[in-house]
C-alpha cells in the first residue's frame, strides 16, 4: 500500500524578503492552495500574501510557518536573520530553506536543531563559507539537502535576466535621479 503524500494545500509558507523572486514564488505557490506569509521591513502589503511580519517578528512568522523559505538579501541587518531563536520557534513539523545568502542563516544552530530533531527538514543552496568545505558538518547533518548554490541558474537564465535590465536601463535613461524597479536600499 502506498504512503500518504503530504500535500501544500492549506499549508503556511512564510517567506523571509519579499524582491521580485518571492514575488514570483508566491505566484507559483498560491495555486497548490497554501497560505502565504512574509518578513519584510520594506513592504507592509505584497499580492497574494496575508499577512507581512516586520522583522523584529520573524520568530512569531516563523512559529506559523509549515515552510521558512530565506530570500532576504545579505547585510548586517540580515547576518543570521534566522538564529537559534527563530529555530526554536519554529514547529517540529516544519522545513526551513535558504536560498539566499549563507549568512543569514546561522548554520551552527541549525544543525544542533536537526541533530536534536526538532526541526522535520532543511534545504540549503547557499552557505557560510563557499564553495562549501569537505570537512564541513553540514555534509553529514541529518535531514539536510545540500545544493551548490544552483538555485538562480537555468538554461535560460538571459531571457530571465535581461527583461530586468532593460527596465532599469530604460528606467535610468528616462530620469536618472528616480528610482530603479526593485532596486534594494540598503541603510548605510
Amino acid at each position: 500500500m502506498p504512503w500518504p503524500q503530504p500535500l501544500l494545500l492549506n499549508r503556511t509558507a512564510c517567506i523571509a524578503g519579499l524582491g521580485a523572486i518571492s514575488r514570483e514564488l508566491a505566484i507559483r505557490l498560491l495555486p497548490f492552495g497554501m497560505r502565504l506569509t512574509g518578513v519584510s521591513d520594506g513592504r507592509a502589503a505584497a499580492p497574494g500574501f496575508d499577512r507581512i511580519y516586520p522583522r523584529r517578528d520573524i520568530a512569531v512568522a516563523a512559529s506559523e510557518a509549515d515552510f521558512l523559505i530565506v530570500l532576504t538579501p545579505y547585510s548586517a541587518r540580515t547576518h543570521h536573520l534566522v538564529d537559534d531563536t527563530v529555530l526554536r520557534a519554529m514547529r517540529p513539523d516544519a522545513v526551513l530553506l535558504n536560498l539566499s545568502r549563507g549568512g543569514c542563516i546561522d548554520e551552527a544552530a541549525l544543525l544542533r536543531h536537526l541533530t536534536e530533531g526538532h526541526l522535520r527538514a532543511a534545504a540549503l543552496d547557499v552557505f557560510a563559507q563557499e564553495p562549501l568545505p569537505a570537512d564541513s558538518p553540514v555534509w553529514s547533518a541529518p535531514r539536510l539537502i545540500v545544493t551548490p548554490h544552483v538555485g538562480g541558474r537555468s538554461d535560460i537564465y538571459h531571457h530571465q535576466v535581461l527583461p530586468g535590465i532593460r527596465a532599469n536601463l530604460t528606467a535610468w535613461l528616462q530620469d536618472p535621479d528616480g528610482l530603479l524597479p526593485d532596486l534594494v536600499m540598503r541603510p548605510s
